[in-house]
């Protein structure tokens, strides 16, 4: 498993490896902003589209929209706060 970064206000660590099932899909594992619950997802991604979105301490990070279109707004949002639809929906339910 390996790990990166996004660097900015504050730090953001994603933990991935290759799918077992399809070798062009990463499993990411995020820590939830929400629970604090590490939730894993298998998203069709490559290390390198994670590191454009991510950046490097002398490169900022481009926008996710931007290198990963072919997410759906779900998928993004998981990798930005790590947070699962289930999560999603708890949270909304609660403040309706």
């Amino acid at each position: 498993m390996k790990t990166l970064v996004k660097y900015g206000i504050r730090p953001v660590d994603i933990n991935f490896q290759p799918s077992p099932d399809n070798p062009n899909v990463l499993r990411i594992s995020r820590k939830s902003d929400l629970t604090g619950k590490v939730n894993t997802l298998d998203l069709p991604v490559t290390e390198q589209q994670l590191q454009a979105w991510l950046g490097t301490p002398e490169q900022p990070g481009q926008l996710i929209q931007h290198v990963m279109p072919h997410l759906s707004l779900d998928q993004r949002e998981f990798l930005i706060s790590g947070c699962n639809d289930e999560e999603w929906k708890k949270v909304v339910d609660e403040e309706a």
